[in-house]
């Protein structure tokens, strides 16, 4: 039951691997890496009974990323073309500290009766301050992807594995959870506290049912453009898809079969909008098989459905909105100052919240963060978006399915996040954050620095070149080093 020896060994290995690829400069290893830690959310060590204290593999790589950053271990493996949503994403995480520091630490009743929880108290201070403490470190880890990724040299090989990594990643989520739901072994892979709270089918290899859904239509539409890149192995990747929506239906997930089915629709539309129609009645005819299946495997699963039916449950995704808006209602100045980061559950346990986060990144981030923190946050989104929505949306042949894939996942997860937390860092969805950026970072960063190197060449050998054009990214370099970079 319990995740810690598999995940020491894990964290462990990928901090190995990622600490050889600085010295080595090596960017495949440290993606792999990267990777690794990333194919389980079991806690390393736990220092709290909740998420608050929990150290996962991804967190101990997050860390030796960090010592990277801080001492230089990226110099040349990085490009100076940057993506433009990594702007927005800094004044997000500075907006996190300050909350963390301003408003979230002392704003928390009595932590150790929050969840009926035993808190364990490591240090000689304040649960506030420790809590604080794990809060601030934690931003620093996350930062650490979001620095490292949109920076790193990517080209077509080094795309093409991260591809293949990501892959991997949900094989193996698909058949622990196929093998964790059938009853055959028990792969939650988290502690018991975990298991005592929230049940022993919702976890797979240390990831919650949803998120570990989300990370399999992801994986599915990866696979969908791995069958297209490789074509000896185009039937390994197409039964691995199919594997994927077969794990996706008998784990009974709502999220996973909507943004599946909006993921669908917009490759239909990327690629071909005569395809719309056939996408369209084939995603109906999934909808109805997974029904029958889910209510094959997971009867009980169907009971969930009830609140897209007007049937109120205690924890339905309406009956959570409902208390996060009654709260906002009641307290006004929530809208200006947030509750602060992290700080959801604390906040709304006095009218009955029992859940970390609202289901729903737009109403997380409101009640964490208020007006401005949301408006920071969505414009980091949109902004990630568009670029993921113009990288390849020139290119023909093998880029261009690619580009649709990539987007008819991450539309899909733009529709679950209404839902499920997927962008918004809340509660266990660290290790989940991280492998989005991993898989749309390095996408967007792989295009908008092969757009690059097509400027400058056109620059320099084009007498009729047009540099009007409105590229998706920024230089951060001189123009000495540029000439160097790209000549």
């Amino acid at each position: 039951m319990t995740g810690f020896p598999h995940a020491i060994v894990i964290g462990a290995l990928a901090s190995i691997i990622v600490l050889f690829g600085l010295f080595q400069k090596n960017r495949a290893w440290i993606l792999g890496g990267m990777f690794l830690s990333l194919s389980t959310h079991s806690p390393m060590i736990t220092f709290t009974a909740g998420a608050a204290g929990a150290i996962v593999p991804s967190d101990a790589v997050a860390f030796v990323l960090l010592l990277g950053i801080l001492f230089h271990g990226f110099n040349g493996m990085t490009s100076p073309v940057v993506p433009s949503w990594r702007k927005p994403y800094i004044i997000v995480a500075i907006i996190w500290v300050l909350s963390v520091i301003l408003i979230a630490s002392w704003n928390m009743p009595d932590l150790a009766q929050t969840y009926g929880w035993k808190v364990k108290s490591v240090l000689p201070l304040p649960l506030n301050v420790q809590i604080t403490g794990f809060r601030l470190f934690r931003i620093g880890l996350l930062t650490s992807f979001f620095l490292v990724v949109p920076k790193l040299s990517i080209d077509e090989q080094i795309f093409h594995k991260v591809l293949i990594c990501f892959w991997r990643v949900a094989v193996c989520l698909s058949i622990a959870q196929i093998l964790n739901r059938l009853g055959v072994v028990d792969l939650g892979l988290n502690t018991r506290a975990f298991f005592e709270r929230f049940g022993l089918g919702n976890y797979t290899l240390g990831y919650t049912k949803s998120a570990t859904n989300r990370i399999l239509f992801m994986g599915f539409f990866i696979a969908l453009s791995l069958a297209y890149i490789r074509k000896l192995s185009k039937g390994l990747y197409i039964a691995s898809a199919i594997l994927m929506v077969a794990s996706i239906l008998i784990g009974g997930s709502r999220g996973g079969i909507v943004g599946l089915v909006a993921g669908m629709m917009i490759l239909a539309v990327r690629v071909r909008m005569r395809y719309l129609l056939p996408v369209f009645f084939s995603a109906v005819v999934l909808a109805g098989v997974g029904l029958f299946i889910v209510n094959k495997y997971q009867p009980e699963a169907l009971e969930r459905f009830d609140v897209f039916f007007g049937v109120e449950r205690q924890t339905g995704r309406i009956e959570v909105a409902k208390w996060t808006l009654e709260y906002l209602g009641d307290e006004p100045h929530v809208l200006l100052t947030g509750v602060g980061f992290m700080n959801y559950a604390y906040a709304l346990k006095p009218v009955g919240a029992i859940r970390e986060h609202a289901h729903n990144d737009i109403l997380t981030c409101l009640t964490e963060l208020g007006l401005i923190g949301l408006a920071v946050f969505l414009w980091w989104l949109v902004s990630l978006g568009k670029s993921i929505w113009s990288s390849g949306r020139k290119e023909i042949g093998q880029e261009r399915w690619i580009s649709a894939c990539i987007n008819a996942a991450f539309i899909g997860l733009s529709v679950v996040m209404l839902v499920e937390t997927t962008f918004y860092p809340a509660g266990q969805s660290m290790s989940l954050v991280r492998l989005e950026i991993m898989l749309f970072g390095v996408f967007v960063a792989y295009h908008i620095q092969k757009q690059a190197a097509e400027q400058e060449y056109l620059y320099y050998y084009d007498d009729d070149y047009d540099d009007d054009y409105d590229y998706d990214y920024d230089y951060q370099e001189s123009e000495a080093e540029l000439n160097a970079y790209y000549i």
